[in-house]
């Protein structure tokens, strides 16, 4: 667990420092979703569109950037989903595991499965 913990902050790291023109997130295309959550922190999640058509996501905390995620998690590559339903709810896994204080707040590879069906 630790493993796939540390996997993940340097993904995030990587994903968050990318320049990449494939996965740019057009802010046209992005829908917002509000969490608000029992001790007062605020989650948002926005749905990004990227530039080649597939969706990720982008998790506010307190109105400040705090997670983006182009492409999709537990997978090797920069493969957006295909549909906005999809990376809002992986989105709301990740948020519902900051409110549950798990952190790094990893999408494992079942809770993939189980977007994707």
């Amino acid at each position: 667990m630790i493993k796939s913990g540390v996997y993940f902050t340097f993904f995030m790291l990587f994903i968050s420092c990318n320049n990449s023109n494939k996965i740019d997130a057009e802010r046209n295309g992005s829908v917002d979703y509000s969490i608000l959550t029992a001790d007062s922190i605020h989650y948002s999640i926005t749905v990004l569109k990227n530039i080649d058509s597939t969706f990720g996501y982008q998790i506010n905390k307190n109105n400040e950037v705090f997670i983006v995620q182009k492409s999709i998690p537990a997978i090797s590559g920069n493969n957006g989903f295909k549909d906005s339903s999809l990376a809002k709810k992986c989105g709301n896994i990740v948020v519902n595991k900051l409110k549950n204080k798990v952190f790094p707040p990893s999408i494992t590879n079942e809770e993939l499965k189980s977007i994707l069906k």
